[in-house]
């Protein structure tokens, strides 16, 4: 059975942003969101906590962090970006992504902006590489699963351009 949730505090909010923040790189708003669910679990309990109140301890818990260095969104959106692409996810799958955590549109373009514009070329090439399309087929599948690699990397968010481009590339071996 699981215990019920304290009474939030400004203290326990401090402790218990830096105790996720020690584990997981997270954005400013994602962060946010996830303490104000602490706080309303809590007040199921604690019906006597001021809910702006807690949310004004919020706001003070984040600017803490921040100047401290823990919270850094560019920094995390460069992070995202850079192991995304190398893992071979493509630029826009990563932009929404972002977004969906909170990064702020110039952060998340400056991030990509950073990789020049052959990020989305390079992605590509790094997912077809993981998973084995187009080139690193054999020939006689190559030819047959052509139609099927386009659409995986249409569903994987490359344009249609770029997805041609790399299935139609030979192996530098």
């Amino acid at each position: 059975m699981a215990r019920p949730p304290k009474r939030p505090t400004q203290a326990r909010l401090q402790r218990q942003a830096v105790h996720h923040l020690s584990r997981y790189g997270t954005p400013r708003a994602h962060l946010r969101r996830l303490l104000i669910r602490r706080v309303d679990k809590a007040l199921v309990v604690h019906p006597d906590v001021d809910r702006a109140q807690a949310v004004t301890w919020i706001d003070r818990v984040l600017e803490r962090c921040a100047e401290l260095g823990l919270l850094d969104d560019a920094a995390f959106a460069r992070s995202r970006v850079d192991a995304g692409l190398r893992r071979g996810v493509s630029p826009r799958l990563l932009s929404q992504r972002l977004r969906a955590k909170g990064v702020a549109v110039e952060l998340i373009d400056a991030a990509l902006a950073a990789h020049g514009s052959d990020a989305q070329l390079d992605a590509a090439r790094a997912y077809v590489r993981n998973r084995r399309l187009g080139p690193w087929r054999t020939p006689e599948l190559r030819q047959e699963r052509h139609q099927k690699d386009l659409a995986r990397l249409g569903r994987a968010g490359f344009s249609y351009g770029v997805a041609r481009q790399v299935l139609g590339e030979e192996l530098e071996r």
